[in-house]
């Protein structure tokens, strides 16, 4: 059930996108798409990742204390973000290259403060078991966002907020409708019947973990995927930032739906094989790892090769773009589809501190691949060619490790996968060309 939800979620994203991006211009789109990275970086600080800790949480009063310093710290945080913006609003808007928010920088904070309830009422519905709400939510949020935005563009004549304020009154909806099970009288209680101070310090205490390891390395993971976003739009403008967020969601959609589909059976069988018979677990991590190459090649293979005409047909034409950079992209987020159930094995081995390891080297590697691309190119399409060549060498040698990890040798399966890929790659290519030419002779016929 919740992956039919979680699916329908991302279909429905996808089928308002195209109504979306005609309405919107690339710099209104990169302008939100770097507000609402900010905002994510500033909840997970906000949480502390204690809401990790809800499901953990061995008694009633000991969850109590647990949800009333979660939510302690996020309006501690808020306040201090709202602070920031009041004091280095101009700096901050110079720093991040956004001059055209302006005032609706203040937004920030109040948009990070429901991004920060909307994790503490999903993991408090986690903890009583109301997933199918947590589900529905998501298709709520999605649908929400995005008729918002398409009213804001229609009835308003300043379009650069117009998804930054949709975004912000569908995080308010899915707050009231995650917290409607329960959750939003479960704040109102707690502080009444046990005051701001009680049983705080213990639960600090037991649960320091989260914020001293789990939220330095989930804020790792979050920065590494964002490094593309702030570096176009610092180095480059708003435009492009928007052209590159386009791509990256567009990109994301298969990855989410077979991240989806994939990993939680995947974690399971893995799981239980390394238990009853671990000579079973390179069996499968082969077999998931050749399916999702064999089943992504074409598609990606196709939108490397045409993506500028068809972000041009289905988005219009001033995403062609965003096409071009989909096409960069394409086999980078092939390999990301395939690297993203196997980091299970790293949790299943015990070997989460060589993931906390990866995490670090794809940052240092992604910000070094568009620094060099922006010194030796100077455009957006150098930066992140590069930037894609070298996280497609980051996740083939992951996988490589992952192979090892289990007992496989990598190395053959590798190359293979290399030679049907440059040799799909050229046939797709010649039929680009043998496309091009007949469109060619029918405009001259025309």
């Amino acid at each position: 059930m919740t992956f039919s939800w979680n699916t329908i979620a991302t279909i429905v994203g996808f089928l308002f996108t195209p109504f979306v991006a005609r309405l919107y211009t690339p710099e209104a789109y990169g302008l939100f798409a770097i507000f609402v990275s900010l905002a994510q970086n500033i909840s997970l600080l906000a949480t502390l990742q204690l809401t990790r800790a809800f499901t953990l949480a061995g008694s009633e009063s000991e969850l109590q204390a647990l949800f009333r310093v979660t939510i302690l710290c996020v309006v501690s945080t808020i306040a201090i973000v709202f602070v920031a913006c009041l004091l280095c609003k101009d700096w901050i808007l110079d720093f991040f290259n956004v001059a055209p928010v302006g005032s609706f920088l203040y937004l920030l904070p109040v948009v990070s403060f429901f991004y920060a309830l909307v994790d503490v009422f999903r993991s408090w519905n986690v903890r009583y078991k109301y997933f199918q709400r947590n589900a529905v939510n998501q298709v709520v949020a999605s649908v929400a966002a995005r008729l918002l935005a398409i009213l804001y563009a229609l009835l308003m004549p300043a379009k650069n907020v117009g998804l930054i304020v949709g975004d912000l009154i569908s995080k308010f909806i899915e707050t009231i409708h995650l917290g409607s099970s329960g959750a939003l009288m479960q704040v109102k209680r707690n502080f009444i019947n046990h005051g701001f101070g009680r049983g705080l310090r213990g639960v600090l205490t037991q649960f320091k973990n989260y914020p001293l390891f789990i939220l330095p390395s989930s804020l790792v993971t979050l920065v590494t995927t964002q490094i593309p976003l702030f570096f176009v739009t610092k180095f480059y403008d708003s435009d492009s930032a928007g052209q590159y967020s386009l791509a990256n969601s567009m990109l994301n959609i298969p990855v989410a739906v077979l991240a989806g589909a994939i990993a939680p059976v995947f974690l399971q069988r893995v799981s239980d094989a390394y238990r009853e018979c671990r000579d079973q677990v390179h069996l499968l991590v082969n077999q998931v790892a050749d399916k999702l190459f064999y089943f992504g090649i074409i598609p990606i293979l196709i939108l490397t090769i045409y993506g500028d005409l068809i972000f041009k047909v289905v988005f219009g034409s001033m995403w062609t773009q965003a096409g071009v950079l989909a096409g960069y992209m394409g086999f980078y987020f092939l390999f990301t589809v395939i690297n993203s159930p196997l980091l299970s094995i790293y949790r299943i081995f015990k070997r989460e501190r060589h993931l906390l390891y990866s995490t670090l080297i794809q940052a240092i590697v992604n910000v070094a691949a568009l620094s060099i691309g922006y010194k030796i190119f100077a455009t957006i399409n150098g930066s992140i060619l590069l930037f894609s060549i070298s996280n497609v060498a980051f996740y083939l040698a992951n996988i490589a490790v992952i192979f090892w990890i289990v007992g496989i040798k990598s190395f053959r399966l590798i190359v293979y996968w290399i030679f049907v890929a440059i040799s799909l790659y050229g046939l797709i290519s010649m039929s680009r060309i043998v496309f091009e030419k007949v469109a060619a002779s029918m405009a001259i016929y025309l």
